[in-house]
This record gives structure tokens, C-alpha cells and sequence, in this order.
């Protein structure tokens, strides 16, 4: 039976509209999708559960490599989903990414075959995010995520979000909550950091535990910290 839907709004120059094919095994859906990203020049293809109905997904996201080992785009998923989705992204090395503000909430993007997200190659002449989490109740775990030694690995602005299980190497700060509001309400649990500044609080109410961090400069900044919480971190310095 269908169990994929692989789909890509065209650019609108194209005048083609939206393509939705249909495919029984996620690989064939992968090379759909990379097919229409070469065919546009673009990467906004997404692999999605079939829903059972019409030519709807079920909102469950797929993010993998194609056949030609071409990487489908964690951004695509993302500007796809809708609110409470969940991205599951198989192994493979993808491009940074982010939500945005006023995005679909509650999103589960996760991998348990270590991917890796590599920023490595985005120029180093401002700041930038490997990953940047602007919406709200955003789950991010497993990732292994690779810097360009002038950058933020996770950067989380939303409230309410999860950053756990995540290996963060290479960037000039490992995990950043933002100003954008006075209470954060993050989690930041479980991951494994290898940075100059390990874990910058710029906001209040977070919860940061059972962290491993190894940092040049720095383990933990505090601006605006207050009620936030610590329990069972590592931090080496120096």
C-alpha cells in the first residue's frame, strides 16, 4: 500500500503548482523528492506519512539520504510541518536550519541515527546558528552538530523548548537561549558540548542538567538567570 507522500511547491516562475506523488518505501520517496529538487534547483521537496486520505501527509516528517547519497533538507520538513509534527531525520550530514517565530509549536525533530548537522563551511565573518530554534515547544535531540569555530550550535529563542542529547563541537558557543523573552522556560539536558563558551542563559526559568561540558573560555554565562536551575552538569575549563 501508499505509505509515503513526497510533495514540492514549485516556484511560482515555473507555473507548475504542487507536485504529490505517492510511493510504498521511503527510499522511493527520498528519490522523488531529490528528483524534483534537481529538476527546480531548489530543496523545499518533503517526505511525509501518508495520511490515508486524498493527497494529504500525516504530518510525520521523513529527512534522508537519496539513492545518489544527495540529503534531503531538515528545513523543508520543517517549513512543511504543521503544528505537533514530528521530523525524524535518518543518518547523514545536512545543512543548518530553523524554525521561525510564530511557527508551528510543539515540533519533535529528532534523530536516532546521529545525524549530523555541519555548519563547518558557512563563513566565519559574523555569527551565525547551526541551528536556530525561534518557535515555541520545539523538541531538538540526538543530533551530532559540527561549528565553523564563530558560531552558536543550538540557538533557542522560543519558549518551552528541548535541546537534549545533542554533541556540539567546533562553534564559539555550544547551547544560547536568547533575550527574545524574559522567561525561557528551556530545558537543555543531556548533551555533550566541546566549545570556547559551553552554555549561555540570557533569559530566566530554564533547566540545565546532566550536561557534559568542555570549554575554552567559559561553561556557563548567566545574564538575566533568574529561577533557573542546575543539577548533575559536568563543566571543564580551560
Amino acid at each position: 500500500g501508499i505509505n509515503y507522500v513526497a510533495k514540492l511547491v514549485t516556484p511560482a516562475a515555473s507555473g507548475d503548482g504542487t507536485y504529490t506523488f505517492f510511493q510504498t518505501t521511503k527510499q522511493g520517496a527520498y528519490d522523488l523528492a531529490d528528483a524534483f529538487n534537481t529538476r527546480y534547483s531548489v530543496t523545499g521537496a518533503a517526505v511525509q506519512g501518508y495520511a490515508g486520505d486524498s493527497v494529504n501527509g500525516n504530518n510525520t516528517f521523513y529527512v534522508g539520504l537519496a539513492s545518489n547519497s544527495d540529503p534531503l533538507s531538515i528545513q523543508a520538513a520543517v517549513d512543511t510541518a504543521t503544528a505537533a509534527g514530528t521530523i525524524n531525520v535518518d543518518s547523514g550530514t545536512y545543512a543548518s536550519f530553523g524554525t521561525s517565530f510564530g511557527g508551528p509549536a510543539d515540533l519533535t525533530i529528532q534523530t536516532s541515527e546521529g545525524a549530523v548537522i555541519d555548519a563547518s563551511a558557512v563563513p566565519t565573518s559574523s555569527i551565525t546558528r547551526a541551528v536556530d530554534l525561534r518557535a515555541d515547544g520545539t523538541t531538538f535531540s540526538g543530533f551530532t552538530i559540527t561549528g565553523n569555530g564563530n558560531d552558536v550550535g543550538i540557538s533557542i529563542s522560543g519558549q518551552g523548548v528541548t535541546a537534549s542529547g545533542n554533541t556540539i563541537s567546533s562553534t564559539l558557543t555550544g547551547i544560547q537561549t536568547t533575550t527574545q523573552y524574559v522567561t525561557g522556560n528551556v530545558t537543555i539536558s543531556g548533551n555533550t558540548i566541546d566549545s570556547q563558551y559551553g552554555i549561555s542563559l540570557q533569559n530566566a526559568g530554564d533547566t540545565v542538567s546532566d550536561n557534559n561540558v568542555t570549554a575554552s573560555v567559559e561553561g556557563v554565562g548567566l545574564i538575566h538567570s533568574a529561577n533557573s536551575s542546575f543539577s548533575g552538569n559536568t563543566f571543564n575549563i580551560g
